[in-house]
């Protein structure tokens, strides 16, 4: 078991300490990096109720699952593979043991894109995405990342703008759906 001024390590689960008053510290990322540099497992944990909600490193095999089951059930299975997600970060957010929304993060020098952004249907609007791209904002800059971009559906831009994503002039067609990239410096 580590410690530090504000955080508490085991088991590879990073908690906030709390102070006298039992009220979480606030917790920086920097903090984060400064204990475990490259801990990428559990880095964030909330309690909503009852309900345990992990955001962590999850395998490619389960990341395909969720995305064949939200973004292309009409396709065959390996549609949805990517020939590079070997190369890359793939991030869940689970809740109670299940899998409710992942994406996957490429990196390349100081640019990244994430791609294959999928929350299932009946957890969406609940928060889960937006917690899941938002950690992963914060992975990539403390990776060194200065710009990160996406392929945006049409219809999720004012999703990504909430997250200060901009789009660019460049977009395109695929499989009928308009998308956009959006882009963002760090």
């Amino acid at each position: 078991m580590k410690r530090s001024k504000h955080l508490i390590v085991k088991n590879d689960i990073i908690k906030p300490l709390k102070n006298e008053n039992s009220e979480r510290k606030d917790v920086s990322w920097r903090n984060i990096q400064s204990v475990v540099p490259e801990l990428l497992i559990d880095r964030k944990r909330r309690q909503e109720g009852n309900m345990e909600t992990t955001i962590r490193k999850v395998d490619k095999q389960q990341v395909w699952e969720l995305r064949h089951q939200v973004m292309w059930s009409d396709k065959p299975f390996d549609y949805i593979k990517l020939e590079d997600d070997d190369l890359g970060f793939h991030f869940g957010l689970i809740r109670e043991n299940k899998l409710i929304s992942v994406v996957s993060l490429f990196i390349n020098n100081e640019e990244a894109q994430f791609r294959k952004f999928a929350t299932l249907q009946q957890e969406q609007g609940k928060g889960y995405g937006s917690a899941l791209l938002d950690f992963v904002l914060k992975e990539a800059k403390i990776r060194g990342v200065k710009r990160i971009w996406c392929n945006a559906r049409i219809n999720k831009v004012d999703f990504y703008r909430k997250f200060g994503l901009q789009e660019s002039k460049s977009n395109f067609i695929k499989d009928g759906k308009s998308y956009v990239i959006m882009e963002r410096y760090l």
